[in-house]
């Protein structure tokens, strides 16, 4: 029994590979495989359209940046991206739609891609748009405290987005970062061009900050088909107005409000500051705080002197400034300095909302 069973697992002499019952034998040879059929290298023409492809964001990035250098920034012009920021949710809206469209019917690929580029083309220059507008009355407004700064690092943030093909693409194909990055782009630019047409900085943030927080939910839910609220893009939309009610305006410059000049004194003859220094030697009897304030033809704002000393901060005093004088409105104010002057006496220029556009500080000896 044990001899059979050996037999059984052996081969049988001679190299022979056994057969299966009811199959005919097989020899024993090997079985050749044929050599991989070696790709075909691209034409001329596919590689010219891949290296035009591969310089696409290089070309974008170029004309991106000069169009942001050259764009005419004026009464006119505010009108027209007041208008754009306003309609970049409807832009938004139609990308959504006519990308989620032809996803589901679409059938050829080359008819994907031309809807994807061409519908990405459209939001990004919108936001583009926008954002190169907005930006440098940002940058000659602000006095660069630290939440100003931090604004401003988001704007930087924004535009490398906006700008870089790639980037722009995959936050425009993601719904959370596509009505994210909208939202900040049209209540930055809404905030800074309605002061252009004459609306006062507090309405304009707030008007803004409303916008985005009516159609950030609203487009969200038209793109869900009506089928659900959309939670967490309505508690985002509502950061804006519960920030305004905190300290979020003190974080944003004032734009487009530019400080000419600034500087303490010891008097103000023909709107001109006099016995302006740092440092004082001898305590004068009161200290003048002279500012020349930069505004849009048309624009009547409010805004403070906040004097402090050693840190102590005084009440504010109320100015208004009248746009439309390229070397500033000019307001001044003074401060007694009381029985005890020596310290650091300081001057703060800033709406009623906090937005700093900036201050000058002063030394005083006793």
């Amino acid at each position: 029994m044990s001899e059979l069973a050996e037999s059984e697992r052996r081969p049988p002499e001679g190299g022979e590979t056994p057969s299966i019952q009811g199959a005919p034998p097989v020899e024993g040879t090997l079985l050749e495989v044929a050599p991989p059929v070696a790709e075909a290298a691209p034409g001329p023409i596919a590689r010219l359209t891949q290296k035009a492809l591969a310089l696409m964001p290089w070309a974008s990035l170029g004309l991106s940046t000069w169009s942001a250098f050259e764009m005419e920034r004026s009464r006119d012009e505010a009108r027209l991206i007041a208008a754009i920021a306003a309609g970049s949710w409807v832009a938004m809206l139609v990308v959504s739609l006519v990308l989620g469209y032809v996803e589901q019917r679409a059938t050829a690929a080359w008819v994907k891609g031309v809807a994807r580029f061409s519908m990405t083309a459209l939001a990004q220059n919108v936001l583009q748009l926008c954002l190169y507008f907005a930006l440098p009355l940002y940058l000659f407004s602000a006095a660069f405290t630290f939440p100003q700064i931090v604004f401003l690092g988001a704007l930087f943030a924004a535009a490398v987005v906006i700008t870089w093909d790639p980037f722009c693409e995959r936050a425009l194909e993601s719904p959370i970062a596509r009505a994210a990055l909208t939202a900040f782009v049209s209540f930055a630019s809404m905030a800074a061009v309605l002061p252009m047409i004459g609306v006062r900085h507090g309405v304009s943030l707030w008007i803004s900050a409303l916008m985005v927080a009516v159609f950030a939910p609203l487009v969200r839910y038209l793109e869900l088909r009506r089928e659900r609220i959309p939670v967490a893009t309505l508690l985002f939309s509502l950061m804006l107005p519960v920030g305004l009610l905190l300290d979020l305006p003190r974080a944003i410059p004032p734009a487009p409000l530019r400080l000419v000049e600034i500087g303490l004194g010891t008097g103000v003859e023909n709107r001109t500051l006099v016995g302006a220094s740092d440092v004082f030697e001898t305590p004068p009897a009161k200290l003048h705080c002279f500012s020349a304030v930069a505004a849009p033809v048309g624009l009547r704002e409010h805004l403070e002197h906040v004097w402090s000393h050693d840190g102590k901060v005084f009440e504010p005093i109320e100015l208004e400034v009248r746009g439309g004088r390229e070397a500033g409105f000019r307001t001044w104010t003074r401060r007694s300095l009381g029985k005890n002057p020596a310290g650091v006496w300081t001057c703060e220029v800033r709406t009623p909302l906090g937005q700093v556009l900036g201050r000058a500080s002063a030394r005083v000896k006793g």
